[in-house]
């Protein structure tokens, strides 16, 4: 059984502020083009 749309949105949402956190703590320079249209996407 797998979850529903609301639990997989809720768990892009998740990885992606991992990810920036992640990213941050390594001093990673993430694309500010990426950044930006991922952070718009998921807000939606």
């Amino acid at each position: 059984m797998t979850g529903g749309l609301d639990d997989l949105e809720r768990c892009y949402r998740a990885a992606w502020a991992w990810l920036l956190e992640f990213a941050s703590a390594l001093a990673l320079n993430l694309s500010p083009d990426l950044r930006c249209e991922l952070t718009a996407t998921l807000a939606e």
